[in-house]
């Protein structure tokens, strides 16, 4: 299969989705990534450093535009 370099397939396949057609079609949501991060940024040991909003993916997808998580971090 090709793009067996783009690691996100690998992922979907973590959740017991195939890496295939699966990818294609189901999208996997966090839906919580807003509380956790602040959470995160007020715990009293947390110093300003650089965050990483998307390790795996493009954050700005299609369903960004529904669920505005991206925004609601920023």
């Amino acid at each position: 299969m090709d793009g067996v370099y783009y690691y996100a397939r690998n992922s979907h396949e973590f959740w017991g989705y195939s890496i295939g057609i699966d990818f294609e079609r189901i999208i996997l949501i966090k839906n919580t990534p807003p509380k956790l991060l602040e959470d995160f940024i007020r715990r009293e040991s947390w110093r300003a450093h650089a965050v990483v909003m998307s390790g795996n993916k493009d954050c700005y997808q299609p369903a960004e535009q529904s669920y505005q998580l991206i925004r609601q971090c920023l």
